[in-house]
């Protein structure tokens, strides 16, 4: 009879398990990034730490499973050992880590099987969307050149222009034109003038025109669960016509009232009038930075 030390190693269940659940998240994160679903849940900024992540959690999913031999252990002379070895029973994982693991990996089964959806008119609703800024917080408006007019790397629009005359915005710049001159008049917007935007068609809304619709996008900071819808309230020919939780680009001209000091949403309400509307798929990223 071999002793212990001379006998192979025992693969030990509880390591192959915590091995499991950290190759399960890495994969996870690394399938996230690669088809783009990551934008559904975080902010775009996120991506070198969620790939780093990714990364490290499949690099210690494969050190762990590569070390998962445990030596035996017990008593040399007994005949029975490889039965009765001690190591054997150690390394079974117990109920309570076994329901630990399982609360680990429950996130990991939703995110793989339930289809990944983005916020939309309800949650707009629920949140508390109207034509007026989100809070009373002081927003700085980006630094734009004056030759150019910013555009944003998730939505689609402001890389196309079939009106070379009429700016290409976003709901943000909006909202930081109403705080700033100088900034509106570097995108190109101005009281009355004409302008494009994109966005999600929210209808009932507190603020809402009853003529028309809020266009909306959500504002992120970090992740969905902080994401803040902002608007811009659609008003004219056709806007009430338009399906509520549809991603339409408009064009009109629009109007707002100036921002004094801090944002309250009494102070900032913008109003576009529309001369049209377009149906247009979802952005891949529709989430606003």
């Amino acid at each position: 009879m071999s002793r212990p030390s001379e006998l192979p190693l025992v693969s030990s269940p509880r390591r192959l398990l915590w091995a499991g659940l950290f190759l399960a998240w890495g994969c996870l994160l690394a399938g996230l990034l690669l088809s783009g679903r990551l934008a559904h849940y975080l902010a775009s900024r996120n991506r070198p730490f969620v790939a780093f992540a990714a990364v490290a959690l499949v690099a210690v999913g494969i050190a762990s499973a590569r070390r998962s031999g445990v030596a035996h252990s017990g008593d040399p002379d007994d005949e029975l050992h490889e039965l009765s070895c001690r190591c054997r029973r150690a390394q079974v994982p117990g109920s309570t880590e076994l329901v630990s693991v399982a609360l680990f990996l429950l996130p990991v089964v939703v995110l793989a099987v339930v289809p990944s959806g983005t916020l939309g008119a309800s949650a707009a609703r629920s949140r508390g969307v109207s034509a007026v800024a989100p809070r009373p917080v002081p927003l700085r408006a980006p630094s734009v050149p004056a030759t150019t007019t910013p555009a944003n790397a998730s939505d689609p629009i402001s890389a196309v222009s079939s009106t070379p005359a009429v700016p290409e915005v976003t709901v943000l710049d909006v909202l930081y034109a109403t705080q700033s001159a100088d900034y509106a008049a570097k995108v190109g917007l101005t009281q009355g003038g004409r302008v494009r935007l994109m966005g999600l068609v929210v209808h009932g809304s507190p603020g809402s025109p009853s003529d028309g619709f809020v266009l909306t996008r959500f504002l992120v900071t970090c992740c969905v669960a902080d994401a803040v819808p902002i608007g811009v309230g659609v008003t004219g020919a056709g806007a009430s016509a338009a399906l509520d939780n549809t991603w339409v680009t408009v064009e009109g001209t629009l109007t707002w009232t100036a921002a004094r000091g801090l944002v309250r949403p009494t102070e900032v309400l913008s109003t576009l009038t529309v001369e049209r509307v377009e149906p247009v798929t979802a952005p891949g990223d529709p989430y606003l930075y």
